[in-house]
């Protein structure tokens, strides 16, 4: 785990290959993100490509092999694309290519979304994912991104489902590894943003 956790930042276990086409997208916490970059430390060289989401959330980019993954560093990618959106947009792509079928778990009032890897919570940035998403829920479809393999998805009018939704959030977050927040996100006309109840 210890080595997990450091080559998560540096690297320095072994080298990964810095190919735009492995470079993937991770949503954390931005309490996580200022925590991994303080580590770190202010060194130009040192500082993580990140763009911002919604509410708490924010976006770091990875590269990705069989061993694991490593956060990027902005001057890692600066000639991957031509802005953040650009960055972003080609780690999307990156993505819909390479994620793993997840596991929806569909019961009356809410689903879970499970891809047991680490790109779980991710998948909140694929359009046709949601577009296409097989639970069938009253209102706009809510997201709880609880960890980064978990995800809890019901509806903004299943009062049944927000309350089981949170209640199981505030839960998890206690117990969980790699877990993101308990503060629900609402898709509205395609974007995402914060869920006020």
């Amino acid at each position: 785990i210890i080595q997990e956790y450091v080559r998560t930042f540096t690297g320095s276990l072994e080298e990964i290959e810095l190919d735009k086409n492995r470079l993937l997208p991770i949503i954390k916490d931005t309490a996580y993100i200022s925590h991994v970059q303080e580590i770190a430390g202010d060194d130009p060289k040192n500082v993580f490509a990140q763009v911002p989401f919604v509410g708490e959330l924010g976006i770091l980019f990875a590269f990705d092999d069989k061993n694991g993954y490593r956060f990027a560093k902005k001057q890692e990618v600066a000639g991957f694309a031509s802005d953040d959106e650009a960055l972003l947009q080609l780690a999307i792509r990156n993505l819909e290519q390479s994620r793993p079928e997840p596991r929806i778990t569909n019961m009356q009032y809410l689903a879970i979304v499970d891809d047991a890897g680490a790109y779980g919570s991710s998948l909140i940035l694929l359009n046709d994912f949601w577009e296409k998403f097989p639970g069938s829920f009253r209102g706009n479809l809510v997201v709880f991104p609880v960890s980064r393999d978990m995800l809890i998805v019901t509806g903004s009018d299943e009062t049944e489902g927000l309350l089981a939704a949170n209640e199981a959030a505030t839960e998890w977050i206690k117990e969980m590894p790699y877990v993101i927040s308990d503060k629900p996100i609402v898709r509205r006309n395609g974007k995402w943003m914060p869920f006020l109840q």
